[in-house]
Protein backbone atom coordinates (compact mmCIF):
# COMPACT_ATOMS: atom_id res chain seq x y z
CA UNK A 1 0.00 0.00 0.00
CA UNK A 2 1.46 3.51 -0.73
CA UNK A 3 2.07 6.43 1.15
CA UNK A 4 -1.23 8.27 -0.53
CA UNK A 5 -3.12 5.18 0.61
CA UNK A 6 -1.96 4.93 3.81
CA UNK A 7 -3.11 8.82 4.47
CA UNK A 8 -6.48 8.15 2.76
CA UNK A 9 -6.89 5.57 5.11
CA UNK A 10 -5.57 7.81 8.24
CA UNK A 11 -8.06 10.02 7.42
CA UNK A 12 -11.23 7.75 6.97
CA UNK A 13 -9.95 5.91 10.66
CA UNK A 14 -9.54 9.76 12.53
CA UNK A 15 -12.69 10.86 11.48
CA UNK A 16 -14.15 7.77 12.12
CA UNK A 17 -12.46 7.66 15.90
CA UNK A 18 -13.83 11.46 15.98
CA UNK A 19 -17.52 10.09 15.37
CA UNK A 20 -17.06 7.41 17.82
CA UNK A 21 -15.76 10.14 20.55
CA UNK A 22 -18.46 12.28 19.65
CA UNK A 23 -21.38 9.38 19.56
CA UNK A 24 -20.28 8.52 23.12
CA UNK A 25 -20.03 12.40 24.67
CA UNK A 26 -23.64 12.56 23.08
CA UNK A 27 -25.01 9.38 24.51
CA UNK A 28 -23.87 10.08 27.94
CA UNK A 29 -25.69 13.36 27.17
CA UNK A 30 -28.91 12.36 26.32
CA UNK A 31 -28.47 9.91 29.40
CA UNK A 32 -28.39 13.21 31.80
CA UNK A 33 -31.03 14.56 29.81
CA UNK A 34 -33.16 12.21 30.56
CA UNK A 35 -33.00 12.41 34.22
CA UNK A 36 -32.90 15.79 34.05
CA UNK A 37 -36.57 16.03 32.05
CA UNK A 38 -37.52 12.75 34.22
CA UNK A 39 -38.03 14.49 37.41
CA UNK A 40 -34.28 13.96 38.59
CA UNK A 41 -34.99 11.12 40.37
CA UNK A 42 -32.50 10.72 43.22
CA UNK A 43 -30.43 7.57 43.89
CA UNK A 44 -29.05 5.70 46.83
CA UNK A 45 -25.61 5.89 46.03
CA UNK A 46 -25.76 9.67 45.34
CA UNK A 47 -27.41 10.59 48.42
CA UNK A 48 -25.46 12.79 50.90
CA UNK A 49 -23.23 11.71 53.55
CA UNK A 50 -22.12 14.33 54.92
CA UNK A 51 -24.56 17.81 55.18
CA UNK A 52 -21.23 19.62 54.85
CA UNK A 53 -21.04 18.52 51.47
CA UNK A 54 -24.76 19.77 50.22
CA UNK A 55 -23.18 23.02 48.04
CA UNK A 56 -24.25 22.05 44.34
CA UNK A 57 -27.06 19.85 43.23
CA UNK A 58 -26.08 16.04 43.00
CA UNK A 59 -25.30 14.23 40.22
CA UNK A 60 -25.74 10.75 39.97
CA UNK A 61 -23.31 7.81 38.84
CA UNK A 62 -23.71 6.94 35.41
CA UNK A 63 -24.29 3.27 36.29
CA UNK A 64 -27.45 4.70 38.27
CA UNK A 65 -28.68 6.69 35.56
CA UNK A 66 -28.45 3.60 33.62
CA UNK A 67 -30.33 0.83 35.98
CA UNK A 68 -33.10 1.17 35.40
CA UNK A 69 -36.30 1.91 32.44
CA UNK A 70 -35.41 3.64 29.30
CA UNK A 71 -31.95 4.97 31.43
CA UNK A 72 -30.82 1.38 31.32
CA UNK A 73 -31.43 1.03 27.27
CA UNK A 74 -29.73 4.51 26.66
CA UNK A 75 -26.37 3.07 28.47
CA UNK A 76 -26.49 -0.13 27.32
CA UNK A 77 -26.73 1.07 23.31
CA UNK A 78 -24.75 3.42 23.97
CA UNK A 79 -21.69 1.39 25.59
CA UNK A 80 -22.00 -1.56 23.05
CA UNK A 81 -21.92 0.89 19.96
CA UNK A 82 -18.51 2.29 21.19
CA UNK A 83 -17.37 -0.75 22.13
CA UNK A 84 -17.80 -2.13 18.70
CA UNK A 85 -16.44 1.29 16.94
CA UNK A 86 -13.54 1.42 19.86
CA UNK A 87 -12.39 -2.46 19.08
CA UNK A 88 -12.95 -2.09 15.94
CA UNK A 89 -10.72 0.98 15.26
CA UNK A 90 -8.09 0.06 17.24
CA UNK A 91 -7.85 -2.98 15.28
CA UNK A 92 -7.31 -1.86 11.94
CA UNK A 93 -5.18 0.80 13.54
CA UNK A 94 -2.70 -1.94 14.24
CA UNK A 95 -3.09 -3.14 11.09
CA UNK A 96 -2.31 0.18 9.36
CA UNK A 97 0.51 0.69 11.79
CA UNK A 98 2.60 -2.25 10.67
CA UNK A 99 1.66 -1.85 6.83
CA UNK A 100 3.54 2.07 7.49
CA UNK A 101 6.00 0.20 8.87
CA UNK A 102 8.81 -1.81 6.54
CA UNK A 103 9.95 -3.62 9.14
CA UNK A 104 9.75 -7.45 9.83
CA UNK A 105 10.27 -6.95 13.49
CA UNK A 106 8.27 -9.74 15.54
CA UNK A 107 7.60 -7.36 18.76
CA UNK A 108 5.99 -5.02 16.53
CA UNK A 109 3.13 -7.55 15.04
CA UNK A 110 2.74 -8.95 18.90
CA UNK A 111 2.65 -6.29 20.31
CA UNK A 112 -0.02 -4.85 17.88
CA UNK A 113 -1.53 -8.17 17.99
CA UNK A 114 -1.99 -7.76 21.87
CA UNK A 115 -3.22 -4.24 21.37
CA UNK A 116 -6.59 -5.19 19.49
CA UNK A 117 -6.80 -8.09 22.16
CA UNK A 118 -6.69 -6.03 25.31
CA UNK A 119 -9.22 -3.22 23.59
CA UNK A 120 -11.63 -6.37 22.56
CA UNK A 121 -11.44 -7.45 26.11
CA UNK A 122 -11.79 -4.03 27.88
CA UNK A 123 -14.49 -2.99 25.69
CA UNK A 124 -15.88 -6.90 26.34
CA UNK A 125 -16.97 -6.05 30.11
CA UNK A 126 -17.79 -2.29 29.04
CA UNK A 127 -20.34 -4.10 27.84
CA UNK A 128 -21.02 -6.33 30.30
CA UNK A 129 -21.00 -3.91 32.81
CA UNK A 130 -23.61 -1.48 31.09
CA UNK A 131 -25.91 -4.44 30.85
CA UNK A 132 -25.26 -5.79 34.58
CA UNK A 133 -26.20 -2.92 36.41
CA UNK A 134 -25.13 -1.55 39.60
CA UNK A 135 -28.62 -2.14 40.77
CA UNK A 136 -29.55 -5.65 40.43
CA UNK A 137 -25.77 -7.15 39.74
CA UNK A 138 -23.75 -4.69 42.05
CA UNK A 139 -21.21 -7.24 42.59
CA UNK A 140 -21.08 -7.94 38.78
CA UNK A 141 -20.97 -4.64 37.68
CA UNK A 142 -17.89 -3.47 39.82
CA UNK A 143 -16.08 -6.91 39.01
CA UNK A 144 -16.74 -5.85 35.15
CA UNK A 145 -15.62 -2.23 36.00
CA UNK A 146 -12.42 -3.29 37.29
CA UNK A 147 -11.92 -5.22 34.63
CA UNK A 148 -12.42 -3.17 32.34
CA UNK A 149 -9.77 -0.69 34.02
CA UNK A 150 -7.36 -3.46 33.75
CA UNK A 151 -8.22 -4.01 29.99
CA UNK A 152 -7.48 -0.49 29.53
CA UNK A 153 -4.67 -0.65 31.44
CA UNK A 154 -3.00 -3.15 29.27
CA UNK A 155 -3.98 -1.42 26.08
CA UNK A 156 -2.30 1.77 26.55
CA UNK A 157 0.69 0.08 27.93
CA UNK A 158 0.94 -2.28 24.07
CA UNK A 159 0.11 1.08 22.32
CA UNK A 160 3.31 2.57 23.94
CA UNK A 161 5.67 -0.36 23.58
CA UNK A 162 4.00 -0.17 19.71
CA UNK A 163 4.59 3.27 19.47
CA UNK A 164 7.89 3.09 20.28
CA UNK A 165 8.83 0.02 18.31
CA UNK A 166 7.11 1.36 15.39
CA UNK A 167 9.59 4.62 15.72
CA UNK A 168 12.81 3.47 15.73
CA UNK A 169 12.78 -0.13 14.93
CA UNK A 170 11.39 0.52 11.02
CA UNK A 171 11.80 1.98 7.59
CA UNK A 172 9.85 4.96 6.53
CA UNK A 173 9.31 4.33 2.45
CA UNK A 174 10.22 7.81 0.77
CA UNK A 175 10.77 9.08 -2.86
CA UNK A 176 14.65 10.59 -2.47
CA UNK A 177 16.04 13.10 -5.19
CA UNK A 178 19.71 12.76 -5.91
CA UNK A 179 22.12 15.23 -6.96
CA UNK A 180 25.02 14.23 -8.62
CA UNK A 181 27.11 17.03 -10.26
CA UNK A 182 25.01 18.21 -12.69
CA UNK A 183 22.63 15.58 -13.12
CA UNK A 184 19.30 15.11 -11.19
CA UNK A 185 18.04 11.82 -11.15
CA UNK A 186 15.05 10.85 -9.89
CA UNK A 187 13.92 7.35 -7.69
CA UNK A 188 12.22 5.42 -4.93
CA UNK A 189 14.18 3.92 -1.81
CA UNK A 190 13.81 3.51 1.55
CA UNK A 191 15.22 5.65 4.11
CA UNK A 192 16.08 3.91 7.58
CA UNK A 193 15.23 6.85 10.36
CA UNK A 194 17.46 6.41 13.36
CA UNK A 195 15.80 7.63 16.70
CA UNK A 196 17.43 11.18 17.09
CA UNK A 197 16.18 11.38 13.21
CA UNK A 198 13.18 13.70 12.54
CA UNK A 199 10.45 10.81 13.37
CA UNK A 200 12.29 11.25 17.26
CA UNK A 201 10.39 14.63 17.51
CA UNK A 202 6.96 13.07 16.46
CA UNK A 203 7.60 10.00 19.24
CA UNK A 204 8.37 12.56 22.02
CA UNK A 205 5.61 15.14 21.24
CA UNK A 206 3.18 11.87 20.97
CA UNK A 207 4.43 10.44 24.16
CA UNK A 208 4.05 13.60 25.85
CA UNK A 209 0.31 14.07 25.09
CA UNK A 210 -0.08 10.20 26.16
CA UNK A 211 1.56 10.32 29.15
CA UNK A 212 -0.41 13.28 30.05
CA UNK A 213 -3.71 11.81 29.21
CA UNK A 214 -2.01 8.93 31.32
CA UNK A 215 -1.48 11.10 34.14
CA UNK A 216 -4.98 12.42 34.08
CA UNK A 217 -6.68 9.51 33.92
CA UNK A 218 -4.90 7.97 36.85
CA UNK A 219 -5.40 10.81 38.97
CA UNK A 220 -9.35 10.35 38.75
CA UNK A 221 -9.41 6.89 38.39
CA UNK A 222 -7.05 7.22 42.38
CA UNK A 223 -9.17 10.44 43.71
CA UNK A 224 -12.33 8.63 42.63
CA UNK A 225 -11.25 5.71 44.30
CA UNK A 226 -10.32 7.30 47.32
CA UNK A 227 -14.16 9.25 47.65
CA UNK A 228 -15.95 6.11 47.12
CA UNK A 229 -14.19 4.54 49.56
CA UNK A 230 -14.75 7.63 51.97
CA UNK A 231 -18.67 7.25 50.72
CA UNK A 232 -18.01 11.10 49.66
CA UNK A 233 -20.35 10.22 46.30
CA UNK A 234 -21.11 13.69 45.55
CA UNK A 235 -17.56 14.52 44.43
CA UNK A 236 -17.17 11.05 43.28
CA UNK A 237 -20.31 11.10 41.07
CA UNK A 238 -18.50 14.31 39.36
CA UNK A 239 -14.95 12.88 39.06
CA UNK A 240 -16.65 9.68 37.27
CA UNK A 241 -18.63 12.24 34.88
CA UNK A 242 -15.46 13.95 34.08
CA UNK A 243 -13.49 10.11 33.62
CA UNK A 244 -15.75 9.04 31.55
CA UNK A 245 -15.21 12.52 29.06
CA UNK A 246 -11.99 11.68 29.03
CA UNK A 247 -11.59 8.53 28.26
CA UNK A 248 -12.63 8.57 24.56
CA UNK A 249 -9.77 11.03 24.09
CA UNK A 250 -7.01 8.16 24.17
CA UNK A 251 -8.43 6.55 20.91
CA UNK A 252 -7.97 9.79 18.81
CA UNK A 253 -4.53 10.10 19.82
CA UNK A 254 -3.89 6.61 19.07
CA UNK A 255 -5.30 7.41 15.69
CA UNK A 256 -3.51 10.62 15.64
CA UNK A 257 -0.23 9.02 15.76
CA UNK A 258 -0.21 7.48 12.94
CA UNK A 259 -1.88 9.79 10.94
CA UNK A 260 1.17 12.34 11.63
CA UNK A 261 3.86 9.67 10.74
CA UNK A 262 2.08 8.83 7.33
CA UNK A 263 2.06 13.02 6.80
CA UNK A 264 5.51 12.88 7.51
CA UNK A 265 6.44 10.60 4.74
CA UNK A 266 4.59 12.12 2.40
CA UNK A 267 5.95 15.52 3.02
CA UNK A 268 9.84 14.67 3.44
CA UNK A 269 9.46 12.32 0.78
CA UNK A 270 9.77 15.08 -1.51
CA UNK A 271 12.43 17.21 -0.65
CA UNK A 272 14.49 14.40 1.02
CA UNK A 273 18.19 14.68 -0.64
CA UNK A 274 20.97 11.92 -0.57
CA UNK A 275 23.09 14.06 1.18
CA UNK A 276 20.24 14.13 4.51
CA UNK A 277 22.90 14.61 7.31
CA UNK A 278 20.83 12.21 9.48
CA UNK A 279 19.80 9.24 6.63
CA UNK A 280 20.72 6.58 5.27
CA UNK A 281 19.46 5.79 1.83
CA UNK A 282 19.43 2.71 0.61
CA UNK A 283 18.68 2.59 -3.32
CA UNK A 284 16.92 0.18 -5.34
Amino acid sequence: MSSLKHNTACKILLASTIVNALMWWSGLTVLLVHWLISGHEQFFSADIINSHLMVFHIVPFISDLGSKGLGHTLFVLNCALHALLFTTIASISSILRCAVAASSDRRLYISSLLLSVSALFSQTFLLLLAVKDSKSYPQLHFVALGLFLLGGLFFVAFDLISMVLFYTGHEFPLTYTMSVASEKTTGTGSAFCRPHTAPSSLLKSTIFYKVLWILVALSLIVIFGIMVWLSYNIPAAYIEWTLALWYPLYDILLVWDIFRVVNYILRTGIDLHYNHPQTDLTFE
